[in-house]
């Protein structure tokens, strides 16, 4: 099968382009089995069943949220979306955007902004960089290698991936950009109340909405903001927004006017959806994380 925007082969049962992020309209009116048979040769490190906490923060409630007049800090989330770089020597260098999801530095982010084929992930030993955010102006700050987790068919189906950070970057001159160990700030560390707040929220049409990221067309090394309004809910799960997304926003995070995530930001589509930004609603990434721990616990 081939995406209708990039024409390059994607393997049937995808929901997104793995290449470009597309939404592939068909293959989102059926479900398909995720094979998870085949060996895992990607890189999936022993830290990399955290990944789970996505899905114990969303199993107990439903999947759209709301609050009442309290607010998720803006500094806070802020804080939590990072600009990811990936090289690689087989393929073109990819970037993108991910939210921090955990305080030990777990990251939600798009599979496709990963170099990889259908049987490698084609980064370099080092893996991809993730650069945090100056909280008050957006520009980089901290610098840190992180390892991808990628589930073959499952991340291409979902379009969705993590990378663990594991050290601080060094450059040649022995410049270190930050410090590790260390806590990273996380929209859903409990301290900062995420659960209370949007526990109940129900989002509908017309609902502002934030997307933040670092897109290209802000250099592609500041966080940005755009904003907007809940366009439409389709029955597969993706929400379609006026708020603007382009190249670089992919993994980024897509939140609601009190705070509270919506899901992550993967493409713009043309045409069919008459430029409005895809967004994957929580209620996906949910069923991405639930269908993630059944792989790795039959690994």
């Amino acid at each position: 099968m081939q995406c209708d925007k990039c024409n390059k082969e994607i393997k049937d049962g995808n929901k997104f382009c793995n290449y470009c992020g597309e939404k592939i309209v068909e293959n989102m009116q059926k479900e398909k089995q995720v094979s998870v048979d085949k060996p895992l040769v990607f890189k999936i490190i022993a830290g990399g069943l955290i990944v789970l906490v996505f899905y114990i923060i969303f199993a107990d409630r439903p999947f759209s949220f709301v609050s009442g007049d309290r607010q998720v800090d803006n500094r806070v989330i802020t804080s939590s979306v990072v600009n990811v770089l990936c090289d690689s020597e087989y393929t073109d260098a990819s970037g993108g955007s991910g939210t921090v999801i955990t305080p030990e530095g777990i990251i939600l982010t798009n599979s496709h902004i990963i170099p990889q084929d259908e049987e490698y992930i084609l980064t370099g030993d080092e893996g991809c960089l993730v650069i945090l955010p100056n909280q008050q102006t957006g520009e980089p700050d901290e610098v840190y290698w992180a390892q991808p987790i990628v589930i073959p068919g499952l991340s291409d189906e979902y379009d969705l991936a993590y990378l663990e950070i594991y050290d601080v970057f060094t450059d040649e001159d022995g410049v270190v950009y930050g410090r590790y160990p260390k806590k990273f700030v996380s929209i859903f560390d409990e301290q900062y109340k995420h659960d209370d707040i949007c526990q109940f929220k129900t989002n509908k049409l017309g609902d502002s909405i934030r997307i933040l990221g670092y897109p290209q067309t802000s250099g592609g090394y500041y966080l940005t903001i755009t904003e907007g309004v809940l366009s439409s809910f389709s029955d597969e799960g993706v929400i379609l927004t006026s708020a603007k997304i382009d190249e670089g926003n992919s993994g980024g995070l897509a939140v609601d006017e009190s705070g509270c995530m919506v899901g992550v930001p993967v493409a713009i589509s043309e045409g069919t959806y008459q430029n409005l930004g895809v967004i994957i609603s929580t209620e996906l990434i949910l069923e991405f994380s639930d269908k993630l721990s059944t792989a790795l616990n039959e690994q």
